[in-house]
């Protein structure tokens, strides 16, 4: 569904990202792990239109999104959850889910909004009328997953989910986030917390510096965790 091929971003002189090649097939649970400062946030942003690369292509579904606004990579079927959640706090949890369904392009109705939410996020549907700003951390972020959810994406662009949770929070999340991918919606993870997202995923990524430092499937990689967590780590 997603191919990443030779994608360079620069920030001035600095370059963020060098020559990052990845894909994401069908249905699967992707993770991009590694330290502060890699670029995993850069990686999500710039296949969401919110960047432009320096070099590369990126491709969704056969056709490529760079210099595609963002509202239209979304309305294609690419939703981005980022980093922090950045939810509207003094609207309501409704308001907030509103937005999701109006960048569907179309693909959703309210009814469509209402059943996802009763089914899948049923702590939100009892604060639906109250402000978003009064929701716990973690169920501020099953929001902004609910939120970028209800435009239906064929693929979720996750970025840092369970940052700044208690680790109950993170098992909720982590859980949610499998279940989604269990019902058939592709996911590309970015996470710091490796070993978590690894045991999720189907295949990951360690991104150090910018670049591609080792790539393999939860099996090998979780074999190999000790040379992982030491190219993770940079030590």
């Amino acid at each position: 569904m997603l191919t990443v091929d030779g994608l360079s971003v620069r920030y001035g002189r600095i370059e963020a990202l060098r020559g990052v090649s990845l894909r994401v097939g069908e249905g699967e649970l992707v993770a991009v792990v590694g330290p502060n400062g890699a670029g995993k946030s850069t990686l999500l942003n710039t296949i969401a239109g919110r960047k432009y690369p320096s070099g590369g292509r990126i491709e969704f579904e056969g056709r490529s999104v760079v210099g595609v606004a963002p509202e239209r990579i979304v309305a294609r079927g690419l939703g981005l959850v980022p980093e922090g959640r950045h939810i509207f706090e003094t609207l309501s949890v409704g308001e907030n889910l509103k937005l999701g369904l109006m960048a569907s392009g179309g693909r959703t109705t309210q009814a469509e909004v209402d059943e996802l939410v009763e089914r899948r996020f049923p702590v939100l549907a009892r604060y639906l009328n109250g402000p978003a700003g009064r929701l716990s951390g973690g169920e501020q972020q099953q929001l902004a997953i609910a939120r970028t959810m209800a435009a239906k994406p064929r693929m979720l662009l996750l970025d840092e989910p369970s940052l700044g949770l208690a680790p109950l929070l993170v098992d909720q999340v982590f859980e949610l986030v499998q279940q989604l991918h269990a019902e058939g919606t592709a996911v590309l993870l970015v996470e710091q917390n490796a070993q978590r997202a690894v045991r999720l995923a189907d295949r990951s990524y360690v991104l150090r510096s910018g670049s591609i430092a080792m790539e393999g499937s939860r099996e090998g990689l979780l074999g190999d965790f000790e040379r992982m967590t030491t190219t993770y780590l940079g030590s």
